[in-house]
């Protein structure tokens, strides 16, 4: 989320055409409001749709956020990677590598709650609530006990 404000002014001296800039800037600020208001399917559309007009990578860092909000671990582990691959200078590379820390814990947990290891699986949610809370990661635990 640190990065939404920087992508902004990224978008704003970087895009290649007038009339591209603007629809990617408008894309992107619906984005950011989606976001802000915890609307994340909405948001990753519209930084989608921002990202079709204007490829810069830390679109794709606000993508891979989304999803991680959502609780699509997968989908979000492979845009936090390309990201990384995309912005070799990334002022914020240690979290992401946290992040992809925790979606690989993440993972796990959800395997061992599939094979109906449910002590397995609630030490692994604990590991990855250690490294940052989030909200999707509670979810995934109470959807454990279901």
């Amino acid at each position: 989320m640190r990065l939404l404000l920087v992508c902004g002014a990224v978008l704003a001296t970087a895009l290649p055409s007038v009339a591209s800039a603007e629809d990617a800037e408008e894309a992107f600020r619906r984005g950011q409001k989606h976001f802000a208001t915890g609307e994340y399917r909405d948001a990753l559309g519209a930084y989608r749709a921002a990202y079709e007009k204007a490829p810069l990578p830390d679109i794709v860092f606000n993508i891979a956020q989304c999803h991680r909000n959502l609780g699509e671990y997968k989908e979000a582990k492979k845009a936090f990677e390309s990201y990384l691959e995309k912005r070799d200078d990334a002022p914020n590379r240690a979290q992401v590598e946290k992040t992809l820390e925790q979606l690989t814990i993440l993972a796990k947990a959800r395997r061992a709650v599939r094979s109906r290891r449910y002590d397995r699986a609630v030490k692994r949610y604990e590991e990855a609530l250690e490294i940052e809370p989030l909200a999707a990661i509670h979810r995934d635990l109470a959807r454990a006990f279901e």
